[in-house]
């Protein structure tokens, strides 16, 4: 009994210690602009393996260690930069085998893709999914509601902004991560 307690004060004693540590600077300021607002200048990204809704290589939405490894085996981004590892062979032969193919996906190799490379992790949790609510991290379409699409494409007008180029799939609102393109300034 006296060996634990003693135990038990050194150990108090210990994690006191580190969270004593830990403490932050009273006399921090967090930097902000001449206007009084706060600085956000700089360059952040966003990339990320998760994605909008729960991915059907997942079971759930939160996923515990042992899962996060099998998940990440299957992910399609994870796959592409494993086989695409190492240097390229650039001789006649494998150039010519490359483009005789006639594979339309070559045009996006791991080269220009960041989908990042593990999934975001809130707290403790490891999530498969942003959306969390339902638990199973797919949006809850109603059946028979959503809106019909009755734009005529006769001009530039009635065409998609992506289609136009004046956005891409991830511009907000809600500044989503995609493919690539998830750096922001």
């Amino acid at each position: 009994m006296k060996t634990r307690l003693l135990a038990f004060a050194a150990l108090s004693a210990l994690i006191a210690g580190a969270a004593h540590a830990q403490a932050a600077d009273p006399n921090f300021k967090p930097p902000r602009t001449s206007w009084g607002a706060p600085e956000l200048s700089g360059v952040w990204t966003n990339s990320s393996l998760t994605t909008l809704q729960r991915p059907a290589n997942a079971a759930t939405v939160v996923i515990t260690e042992d899962q996060h490894a099998k998940v990440l085996a299957r992910n399609q981004y994870a796959m592409m930069a494993k086989d695409e590892a190492g240097p390229s062979k650039v001789d006649k032969e494998s150039s010519d085998k490359l483009l005789a193919d006639k594979n339309s996906n070559r045009g996006y190799n791991h080269f220009w893709i960041d989908a990042g490379n593990d999934y975001a992790r809130v707290g403790n949790d490891i999530r498969t999914a942003w959306i969390t609510s339902p638990s199973d991290g797919m949006i809850p379409y109603i059946p028979g509601k959503q809106p019909r699409q009755t734009i005529t494409y006769d001009g530039p007008e009635g065409r998609p902004n992506g289609e136009r180029c004046l956005t891409w799939s991830n511009i907000g609102p809600v500044l989503r991560n995609g493919m690539y393109n998830n750096n922001f300034q």
